[in-house]
Order: C-alpha cells, then sequence, then structure tokens
C-alpha cells in the first residue's frame, strides 16, 4: 500500500471513483478512512449521476425495460429490426396487403360466376323443359362463326 505523504492528495485517483458509482465511492472512503488523511482531500464537487446500464444484462435477468430511468444510457444494445430495415418492413407489409385484397378480389369472383353458372344452367333447363312439353324446337344463328344451333326437334 502507498504511503501519503504531506500535501499530497490520497488515494490516487480519488476524482475517478466519485464519478463512476456509488460502489466505487464507498471504495474511496474506505480508502481514506484506512490512510487517515481525510484533512489533506481537496474538495471535489458533487459528481453528475451518470447511470449506464447493460442491455445484456437488462435480457439475461428480464427486467423491463419500463424499469430504466429516463435519464439513463443504456449501452450494448443491439438495434431492433425496426431500427434496421424501416423501409423494407414498410414495402414487405404493403405487397403482401396488396396479395391479401387480390386474392380476396378473385375469391369474389370466383363466386359469382359459379352463381352465374348456376343459374345459367337452372334457365337452360327451363327453356328446354318448355320446349319440350310444347313440342317445339329452337334454333339459332351464329353469324359471326356461321353456325346454326337446333334442338331435336327443331
Amino acid at each position: 500500500m502507498r504511503q501519503c505523504n504531506k500535501g499530497e492528495v490520497c488515494p490516487v485517483g480519488m476524482r475517478f471513483f466519485l464519478s463512476q458509482s456509488r460502489p466505487f465511492a464507498y471504495l474511496a472512503v474506505f480508502w481514506v478512512a484506512l490512510c487517515n488523511t481525510a484533512g489533506r482531500l481537496e474538495a471535489v464537487s458533487a459528481p453528475t449521476k451518470t447511470v449506464l446500464i447493460n442491455w445484456q444484462a437488462l435480457k439475461k435477468w428480464h427486467v423491463d425495460e419500463s424499469r430504466i430511468p429516463s435519464n439513463a444510457t443504456v449501452v450494448d444494445r443491439s438495434p431492433s429490426l425496426w431500427d434496421e430495415h424501416p423501409r423494407l418492413i414498410i414495402a414487405t407489409v404493403a405487397v403482401v396487403l396488396l396479395q391479401s385484397l387480390l386474392i380476396v378480389g378473385l375469391l369474389v369472383q370466383r363466386s359469382r360466376m359459379k352463381r352465374a353458372e348456376a343459374s345459367q344452367r337452372e334457365s337452360e333447363e327451363r327453356l328446354n323443359l318448355a320446349t319440350t312439353s310444347a313440342g317445339a324446337g329452337l334454333w339459332a344463328i351464329d353469324q359471326t362463326k356461321t353456325q346454326i344451333w337446333l334442338t331435336d326437334r327443331g
């Protein structure tokens, strides 16, 4: 252990210890008591409290983020995916939403198509029943293809 001479601040580095944190302050008080030179210490202004918090330790011990003081500085915090790539996330969500809307539109169109086909089949069955019971025949001409359609009785 180093001896303290007259006029010398004991212990060396006291300002550093006092400015860092409470455990170092307790260590400094113990050191002063051990050296027995409290009368020869320089007056040190009250240090500003800077609280450093290790993010990895918070995660390890499952400490809630809301318990961090507002004046604290968090160190070793890896940026979140949102912090690193906000544009990519927004673009991905927009594309997924657009695809979802298109899929919903296709499903609605398919259901309408099925209803229209069912309605057409019903109409053809009624027309066929009417022509059969009346003993009449039907015919149609397609002028674009120059084709003629006839029923059995036509």
